[in-house]
């Protein structure tokens, strides 16, 4: 999970060096265009995966621990 926070802050940090490149005029209005959208789905990108770390990670409610339990079902196991 910590590789995906990595290669966001790295997809961030290129989108804005693109963008000040781009702004300067030293690589073109395509680097500015690139630079934008890189930000962008990094945006987008955080977003995901805070919802994703919420929801995949949550832990289980006291009554869905105990019918697991119970029933002797885990993740991974058929039955």
């Amino acid at each position: 999970m910590k590789y995906l926070w990595i290669v966001t802050l790295v997809m961030l940090g290129l989108g804005v060096a693109l963008i000040a490149a781009g702004m300067a005029g030293t690589l073109g209005p395509i680097a500015l265009v690139a630079g934008v959208l890189l930000v962008w789905s990094a945006i987008v990108k955080v977003i995901v995966l805070r919802i994703w770390r919420s929801t995949l990670f949550a832990p289980a409610t006291a009554q869905e621990a105990r019918a697991l339990a119970s029933d002797g079902r885990r993740l991974g196991r058929a039955g």
